[in-house]
C-alpha cells in the first residue's frame, strides 16, 4: 500500500507545504528535535545558523540566528507551544509583521513519513505581500532536510529522458506548456482529453489536470512548480491527486506499490532559430517499476500530440 498524503488545512490565512520522506518517522522526528542536526539543514538554501537556546517543550525557548549567503543575520527568537515525541511540534515565531505560528505533523507511511508543514499567519494582510517568498523557502528548506537525511529523489542516471524538435519559437512553446487553454489541447496520452487544467506558473504555484480516457474513466494529476525561468526551464513536482487537488496515492488510479509517491519532472527550452525550438524532459524515475514503460509511452505520445497542436 502507498501513503495517502494527508489533506492539506484550507483556512486562511494559511500556507502548507507536504513532502513525502522514505524514512522512517523517528528519524525524521530526531532531525528537528537535535539541535545539532536542526542547525545544519535549518532554513533556506544556502542560509546558516548558529543556536543560542533550545528547549523543546511546551513554553520553551529557541533561540537563534540566521545567515544569509550574502551575511545578513536575522535574530529568531520562537516559542515551543506542543509537543508530542515523533508526532508534532507546534510553535510560535511572534515577530511584529511576520507573526505565524508553525505546525510540524509526522506521519506513518507506508515506505517513509508523511510531513505536513502549517503556516498559520495572525492576518492574511501580513501574509500576502510574503507568500510566494515562504511557499519557496520551504521547498528549499524540506530539500535540504532531505539532504541531511541523505534522502536522494532518484540519481541522474535513472531519469527519463525525451528529446523533441518542435517547429515554432521558443516562447510559443513554453505558452503551450504554461498556459491552460494550449495545455487542455494536448496534455494526455494518444485517445484521452484534458477536460480540466489549471496553471498558477510560479515557484510554489500548481498545474492542477485532468485526463479522461476513452471508457470516461479520469485520472488526476498535480504538479508543484520547483523552478519557473520563461521561458528557458520549468521544473515541477508530480504525483497523481483527486478532483480537489489533494495529492493521493499512485495505487487510487490502480498502480503497483512500487510505482513512486513523486517524482521530479525538469523540461527545458532551447532556441534553434527563430521558428524552431528543442526540448529536453527528464522525468526522474526508480530504474525500474512497472509501469515506467507505460510512463515513456505517455510522454511519447504527448510531444507528439504537443507537436501537432504547434503546427496547427
Amino acid at each position: 500500500m502507498n501513503p495517502q498524503a494527508p489533506t492539506p488545512v484550507t483556512a486562511e490565512p494559511v500556507v502548507t507545504t507536504t513532502r513525502f520522506l522514505p524514512v522512517p518517522r523517528e528519524r525524521v522526528f530526531e532531525a528537528f528535535s537535535r539541535p545539532e542536526q536542526l542547525a545544519r539543514w535549518w532554513g533556506p538554501k544556502g542560509f546558516t545558523n548558529t543556536f543560542h537556546e533550545f528547549d523543546l517543550r511546551p513554553g520553551g525557548r529557541w533561540r537563534f540566528d540566521m545567515r544569509s549567503p550574502g551575511g545578513d543575520v536575522y535574530p529568531q527568537d520562537k516559542r515551543f507551544v506542543e509537543v508530542v515525541a515523533s508526532s508534532r511540534i507546534v510553535l510560535a515565531h511572534p515577530q511584529e509583521g511576520h507573526n505565524f505560528r508553525l505546525t510540524l505533523v509526522f506521519e506513518d507511511a507506508p515506505g517513509g513519513t508523511w510531513l505536513t508543514w502549517h503556516m498559520r499567519f495572525a492576518t492574511e494582510g501580513e501574509l500576502a505581500p510574503v507568500r510566494d517568498a515562504v511557499l519557496a523557502g520551504n521547498e528549499q528548506n524540506l530539500d535540504r532536510l532531505e539532504a541531511h537525511l541523505q534522502v536522494s529523489r532518484y540519481p541522474e542516471a535513472s531519469a527519463l529522458t525525451l528529446e523533441r524538435v518542435l517547429m515554432a519559437p521558443r516562447e510559443s512553446v513554453f505558452r503551450a506548456w504554461t498556459d491552460p487553454q494550449h495545455v487542455k489541447r494536448w496534455w494526455a496520452p494518444e485517445g484521452a482529453t484534458t477536460p480540466h487544467c489549471s496553471v498558477d506558473l510560479r515557484v510554489g504555484g500548481r498545474l492542477h489536470y485532468c485526463m479522461r480516457f476513452a471508457d470516461g474513466n479520469e485520472m488526476w494529476g498535480l504538479g508543484i512548480f520547483q523552478e519557473v525561468a520563461a521561458p528557458a526551464r520549468l521544473a515541477f513536482l508530480d504525483s497523481f491527486a483527486d478532483a480537489e487537488g489533494n495529492p493521493v496515492p499512485p495505487e487510487r488510479y490502480g498502480m503497483s506499490t512500487e510505482h513512486p509517491v513523486q517524482t521530479l519532472v525538469t523540461i527545458d527550452f532551447e532556441a534553434l532559430g527563430p521558428t524552431s525550438t528543442r526540448i529536453t524532459l527528464r522525468h526522474h524515475l526508480p530504474s525500474a517499476f512497472p509501469e515506467r514503460d507505460g510512463v515513456q509511452q505517455g510522454w511519447t505520445e504527448m510531444l507528439a500530440r504537443l507537436s501537432t497542436h504547434l503546427e496547427t
